[in-house]
Parts: C-alpha cells; structure tokens; sequence
C-alpha cells in the first residue's frame, strides 16, 4: 500500500514536472489592496511596486515556463472586503498566493481566514507581533515588526539622552498597536513616556492636542499616526512654535509627510524597513529604481516594499518541488535565509521572521528624504 501511493505520488510529480515543459498554466498571484479609502495612495504605491517584480519576471521568460498572473480587488481598507476579496480570489481565481496586503485591521482579521482556505500570503503591511508569533503556516511577513522598529527610534533617544517624551496616539486598532510597541521600546531600554495623548484619526482636534502638549514640554513626540493627522498636527505644532523632534515609524509614510505637511515637515524622522529608494547602494535598491523610472512610476517606500514582497514569492516560485500553495510555503521554508540582492528574510517551518532590517531617515531642509 505504501509503495503504490510513493509510486503515485512520484507519478504526480513527474507529471507536474513534465507539464512544465509542455503548456504550464498561469501562475496566479492575488491582491486585495486599498486602492479607494483613507489610505489608497499607499495601495497604489504598493501596487506599482508588485506589478513591476511581476512585468520583469514575464519579460524574461516567467518562471519555470509558467506566466505570471496577477488579479487583484480592491478592499477600501476594509476587513470585511479584504475577507470576500481572498474568497473570490481562492475560489474563483484559484490564485497560488496572496501579496500586498496593507494595514494592521486588515491583516488581523484576515490570518484566520488564510489558514482556513489554505492559502499563503506573503507580504503583509502590519508590523504586529502577532503575525510572526507563533508562527502561522499561511502567513508570511517580508517587513521588520513595530517593536524593531520602535527600539530603533526609542534607542536613539536614549542614546541623545532626550527625557521628556510625549506618545501621541491615533484612537483605533492601528494606533494602539503601534503606540504599544512604543510602550514596550520604552520599558525594555528604561525609558519613560511622560504622557499619552489620543486623538481621533478622522477629525484630529489639533488645537487641543497641542493645548495638552505646552505643559509638559516634550522634548520628543513620537507620533503613532497615519500620514493624514500626522500631516495636519505637524503644520499646527510648528506654527503654534512647537519645537520637539518629532518621530514615526515606516507606516506614517514619510514619503506623503514631505508632500502633505510642507516646509513643516523639515526635520522630522521616521523608521524604515526598506533601504531609502533613491539610494544606488544595493543591488536590489538599482534594480528597483531602474525599473520604476522606465514604467514612469516615482520611487517610494511602499512601491519598493510592494517589490520586494513580490520577489519573495518569486524565488520561492523557482525553487518549488511540488506544485500549489503547499508546494510554495515549502520552498520559502526551505530556502531558509533568502538574499534578494542585499535585502535579507529568513523562514523556516517554526519561524516567520521575514527582514530585520531597520534604518532611520529624516526630511531634509529640501523636503527630500536623507539617511
């Protein structure tokens, strides 16, 4: 009994093997992405950056003969749409696997519904603890998580021997969980909030926020916000001659910060976890910019982490020994530690740790983005 199922089994494989060789079905990548909503700018930066990890691969040939096929809905920054995108996707696509999945309301309602319909997700924009720990089969992270991020900025501070630091907290499921991995930055490198002030994310009361603010005259702010109040409480804090440093992490996009909050904005630094996209250092980052200059697309953080999300899956693609879904967690955990080019992740069956990679960078006087 045990011989005639290896012999099937082997027989599969082969079959698949040869099918290769032959006429290979469409690889069919998935998407359920913010393109209208309060953060569509960041989808659409996201999405320019997978499509073009996606066009190259074509252009050269695909992988393994197998074109590459992406579908993807938008989900408007909506669990519930994210939740009947993936559904539609497994179901009526048949996709291989989803990527570019943005927001942390989003990623926390989905993960349960990818173990349910066994299918991976690779690259997902939250940097919660709970989507590398414990570990979960379909759920895999490319980015840093907030608490590396948050030790990054926190340490620095330490370090500056700054003391008086404010926590300015968006009140929703994004803020907090942003805000409690500064909480815990401060705990573990003895450092201590002198206070916590909330706002609501769509009608920031500015006025007040920075009324609480005089008082306690924070030597930091660290801002646990989307890049809309986060703009909107940057202008007003400076004209009202507020002058702490202010910091952010990777999703507050500095990128729309420099746009949105002006000459205000001058000064102001953010945790990263993708090299700065205008610099030539590493191989990936020439890569990345090459190709967003000849599609006419502007270089930015989320295009390039919507790339290297893509990438992952690529190489995990090439390196697959059994076909679908299982076949590619397999080979992502099987490759172990992936080099996309000075870019590292690492995975393996009981580990999602994904990149450790995490830089600060600042607007400059110019409104350009610096290391």
């Amino acid at each position: 009994m045990i011989a005639r199922c290896a012999k099937a089994s082997l027989f599969a494989f082969l079959l698949w093997s040869f099918s290769i060789g032959v006429q290979a079905e469409d690889y069919v990548i998935g998407r359920t992405i913010p393109l209208t909503g309060a953060i569509a700018a960041y989808g659409k930066a996201k999405m320019e950056g997978g499509d073009l990890a996606i066009n190259q691969a074509n252009v050269s040939g695909g992988i393994n003969g197998h074109r590459l096929r992406l579908v993807t809905l938008d989900d408007a920054y909506d669990p519930e749409k994210a939740i009947a995108n993936a559904r539609e996707l497994d179901q009526k696509h048949s996709a291989i696997v989803l990527t570019n999945v943005i927001g942390v309301p989003v990623v926390a309602k989905l993960m349960p519904v990818l173990g349910e319909l066994r299918l991976p997700a690779v690259g997902l924009s939250s940097g919660s603890p709970l989507v590398r720990e414990p570990a979960q089969r379909y759920v895999i992270p490319v980015r840093a998580g907030y608490r590396e991020e948050a030790d990054h900025i926190v340490r620095l501070l330490r370090t500056l021997g700054i003391q008086r630091i404010v926590l300015l907290e968006q009140d929703d499921l994004f803020g907090k969980t942003v805000a409690d991995a500064f909480r815990h930055a401060a705990q573990v490198n003895d450092a201590r909030l002198t206070a916590t002030i909330k706002y609501q994310r769509d009608k920031p009361d500015t006025t007040s926020i920075i009324r609480t603010l005089k008082p306690l005259e924070p030597q930091a702010i660290l801002m646990a916000a989307n890049a809309m109040p986060a703009s909107e409480f940057i202008k007003d804090y400076r004209a009202s001659g507020g002058g702490a440093s202010l910091y952010a992490m990777s999703v507050t996009d500095a990128t729309q910060i420099a746009k949105l909050a002006g000459p205000a904005g001058r000064g102001t630094a953010f945790s990263q976890i993708v090299p700065l996209p205008v610099n030539g250092s590493k191989k990936v980052v020439r890569e990345y910019l090459e190709l967003a200059r000849a599609a006419g697309h502007p270089p930015s953080f989320y295009g390039f982490e919507g790339f290297l999300e893509v990438k992952v899956i690529l190489e995990g693609l090439r390196n697959m020994k059994a076909p679908g879904r299982e076949g590619l967690v397999e080979a992502i955990e099987r490759l172990r530690k992936i080099d996309l080019g000075g870019f590292e992740v690492e995975y393996s069956s009981g580990s999602r740790r994904g990149s450790s990679f995490v830089e600060l960078v600042i607007i400059g006087t110019d409104g350009r983005l610096l290391k």
